[in-house]
């Protein structure tokens, strides 16, 4: 799961910047959260990352 914010003019404190090469040339893209995880063969899930 990620959660991605425009904010062309104002920078997001704690936020990374997505670099312009990575969002087709457009700038002000800060990445907010990212959650990685598995889920096992009976629903179960493990905690890879959470942000």
């Amino acid at each position: 799961m990620l959660e991605i914010v425009y904010s062309p003019n104002i920078p997001i404190p704690g936020a990374i910047l997505i670099p312009m090469e990575d969002m087709g040339g457009f700038t002000g893209f800060y990445l907010v959260e990212q959650d990685e995880w598995l889920t096992g063969p009976n629903g179960e899930k493990t905690v890879l990352h959470k942000n």
